[in-house]
């Protein structure tokens, strides 16, 4: 089977604009998608990988780019490849705003149950814990989120979400109380 680029490329631009509409965040919202499409490579084959964020380090500068790349491999079917497309937009869209963006965060969990991004990767005991104080409030303003037509509000509330995970991943030390009173505040007022 072989796949059409410029399909895949419109399908995630689609989504880049998806995820920059759903959260508001406190810097501007970014139009450009620098995503990469590659056929199979022997690496990508060998270790069944269907797509990476990767980061690369300017040497002169020392300025970090981060940029998403999907393998069009054909063993992998429509669904399975925009799933991947998902899942490596969601890393880049959590990397970009400085957020926690490995597969192992609450954070990238709970932004792929949002989206069917297809996170995998196991949870540590705090991240487990973070996720599950998160899960329903997140899922209920999403929901609340595709079904009105003032949207500013619900996004406002998504980011503070977001924000507020991202702080309780960054310091473990913080008790996951105050987490499950800002859930409870982001509920209540709407």
């Amino acid at each position: 089977m072989s796949h059409n680029v410029d399909f895949y490329r419109e399908y995630a631009k689609g989504f880049w604009t998806e995820i920059n509409e759903v959260f508001s965040m406190r810097i501007p919202k970014h139009n450009y998608l620098p995503i990469v499409f590659e056929e199979l490579t022997k690496r990508a084959e060998k270790e069944s990988i269907y797509g990476f964020t990767h980061t690369h380090q300017n040497e002169r500068t020392k300025l970090n780019s981060l940029y998403p790349v999907v393998y069009l491999r054909d063993d992998r079917s429509d669904e399975e490849l925009k799933e991947t497309i998902r899942h490596e937009i969601i890393h880049y869209y959590l990397g970009l705003h400085y957020f926690k963006y490995q597969d192992n965060t609450a954070m990238f969990w709970l932004i792929s149950d949002l989206f069917s991004g297809g996170a995998y990767v196991e949870l540590g005991e705090r991240e487990r814990q973070i996720y599950n104080i998160v899960k329903g409030t997140l899922n209920n303003l999403f929901q609340r989120y595709n079904t009105t037509d003032d949207k500013n509000k619900i996004t406002t509330k998504l980011s503070l979400i977001l924000c507020a995970v991202d702080d309780y991943e960054v310091n473990s030390d913080k008790k996951l109380s105050g987490l499950e009173l800002v859930c409870r505040a982001c509920s209540t007022i709407l």
